[in-house]
């Protein structure tokens, strides 16, 4: 601080000689011959140094001061968070997945409808946009595919390709005596075809035969003379997803063509085709091919390398969507069905698919592939409302019981509390319909939930409901007893004594979950609950259980309260 005093001293003496020449300033003492001689700029340049020391004491106190506010705030913030307690709102942020997925499948299917225009393009055009085909009706070539022979009455070919501004056209049609006419054009003038129409035609020839599924009936029919394999080999060189597809349809349609060949020919389409929405479309296309020719095996083996949810998905759904076919379909095939449903890698489009086959009649779906493709499903959202799908009716009835533990098995594999307890809920419902072996597990699932209030609220759902085997009375308490809260745990054990399914059987392992109870208060309401059932049984293992449970109360208070209550009804 003096530092900073001094240097403001300074400034308002130098402000003072305004008499100044150059930078130094001389001053006559009065009365007297003497002078004094001020350098101003030497006393600018100390003042200066001074400033700056001023300036650097200052700096280092604010940091000081800063460094102080910094460790109390960083104490408080510390002290703060520490009594934060951090929610997750796991329900909020499935919901956000399942939004983001939709919008990446809504994507993908734009990207796939645009390779497929760009696929289409380029059967009617070359690299460089100067050629163009358009043609209709049956035409046949020759065996080499050097010419076409043939044409039927309604058919045209029409070819252009333009280079460097020269353009030439061919147009060959059905003459009606079984002959063909030819039409050349160079620009807009028509010359005989003979010789140089046929030499061009000759030379491009080639290139619309390996990018367009002209005279497929016939190239196909001359690529089997060959065998199979040669066939396939044949549309494997072709140029284009669309164009080899034709193909690979064409040849399935064949009688020749049986169940064992399929599974070769489907491998090749899945290898030889890149776009999802050309194999959707073909599959879709030809599932009632491969059914005729019971090859379904080998389509849904197909269907499952298809790398696009959506198209998949797709695919899947309308299977299920005929129900002509689904109310007929097999185990075997449900379990074909499921396992290429358990190869779709979008949450939302498995979950959507799955919910669309509940619609249906699906007692015959194996209970093993059921539970693999609903545990596949990596979101616990959609795994949940899948779940609540096959729970709902008409099927929640209709499962087996190998079918029903399947499907609690896939609610067990949900990790969110509220998921898993919304899950359970729904399928609370049947609960009078399953065999104690479902019920068993629907009680063990109760107890991997994480959240003493969801495993309640879980627990509630069947705890008025009819519980006669002992098994079943036995691990509804035990699961009553991993409730953590003491609170809730004994709300819920004197919820549990409502029900009008409440016997004698139920006190030993009611009296049990009690001793789980640590608070004195609560651990008292539980047992004065039940006081009245325990006396009136007379039977003396209970009653002294009762009292060893009374006993273990730590409240003399409490202790007493429980014990009077048995005492008024003996």
């Amino acid at each position: 601080m003096k530092n900073i005093i001094t240097y403001s001293s300074i400034l308002l003496i130098l402000a003072c000689f305004n008499q100044a020449i150059g930078q130094v300033k001389v001053f006559k003492v009065p009365g007297s011959d003497s002078t004094i001689v001020i350098n101003i700029t030497e006393i600018r340049e100390n003042a200066m140094r001074v400033a700056e020391e001023a300036r650097k004491v200052a700096a280092e106190v604010q940091v000081e001061e800063m460094e102080g506010y910094i460790k109390i705030i960083m104490d408080a913030q510390e002290e703060v968070c520490n009594n934060i307690e951090v929610h997750i709102d796991q329900e909020t942020i499935e919901e956000n997945i399942r939004i983001a997925e939709e919008q990446i499948r809504i994507h993908q299917d734009e990207i796939e409808r645009a390779q497929r225009e760009a696929e289409r393009s380029i059967n009617q055009y070359n690299l460089l946009s100067s050629f163009s085909l358009d043609y209709k009706g049956d035409i046949q070539i020759s065996e080499d595919e050097d010419q076409i022979i043939g044409m039927s009455k309604d058919a045209r070919f029409k070819i252009e390709k333009s280079t460097f501004g020269n353009k030439r056209k061919l147009v060959i049609t059905p003459n009606g005596e079984g002959g063909l006419t030819y039409k050349y054009y160079e620009g807009n003038k028509e010359i005989p075809y003979n010789p140089d129409g046929k030499s061009w035609f000759e030379d491009i020839l080639p290139e619309v035969i390996q990018s367009n599924p002209i005279a497929v009936n016939s190239r196909i029919a001359n690529a089997m003379k060959e065998g199979l394999a040669n066939t396939l080999d044949y549309i494997e060189d072709l140029n284009g997803d669309n164009n080899r597809l034709t193909f690979y349809k064409n040849l399935i349609s064949r009688k020749d063509i049986k169940e064992h060949d399929l599974d070769k020919i489907t491998r090749d389409v899945t290898r030889n085709t890149s776009s999802s929405y050309e194999l959707g479309n073909y599959f879709s296309s030809t599932f009632a091919i491969y059914n005729n020719k019971k090859g379904l095996k080998a389509y849904f083996l197909g269907v499952s390398e298809i790398n696009s949810s959506y198209e998949k998905a797709g695919c899947l759904r309308d299977i299920v969507k005929s129900t002509d076919f689904s109310k007929k379909m097999t185990e075997q095939q449900w379990e074909q069905w499921l396992s290429a449903t358990e190869s779709i890698s979008s949450a939302y489009d498995k979950s959507t698919t799955l919910q669309i086959a509940f619609d249906q009649n699906v007692t015959k779906m194996p209970a093993i592939a059921l539970e693999s493709c609903l545990a596949s499903i990596s979101s616990d959202f959609e795994k949940r409302g899948s779940l609540s799908a096959a729970f709902s009716s008409p099927n929640g009835n209709n499962w087996s019981t190998a079918q029903t533990n399947a499907l609690l098995m896939s609610i067990k594999s949900i990790s969110s509390a509220f998921e898993k307890r919304s899950a359970l809920s729904k399928s609370a419902n049947y609960w009078n319909n399953w065999e104690s072996s479902s019920q068993i597990l629907y009680l063990q699932i109760c107890i991997s939930i994480s959240s003493s209030f969801e495993k309640s609220a879980a627990l509630k759902e069947i705890a008025l409901k009819s519980m006669q085997n002992e098994d079943v009375i036995n691990t509804f308490y035990h699961a009553a007893s991993t409730i953590s809260s003491s609170y809730d745990l004994s709300s819920f054990l004197k919820g549990s004594r409502e029900s009008s399914f409440f016997t004698s059987d139920y006190l030993v392992p009611y009296l049990n979950a009690s001793k789980k109870i640590s608070s004195s208060f609560d651990t008292a309401n539980a047992l004065t609950a039940v006081a009245k059932d325990v006396a009136r049984s007379k039977d003396q293992s209970l009653i002294s259980l009762y009292k060893e449970v009374s006993e273990s109360i730590s409240s003399d208070f409490e202790r007493e309260k429980a014990l009077k209550a048995l005492s008024k009804w003996d």
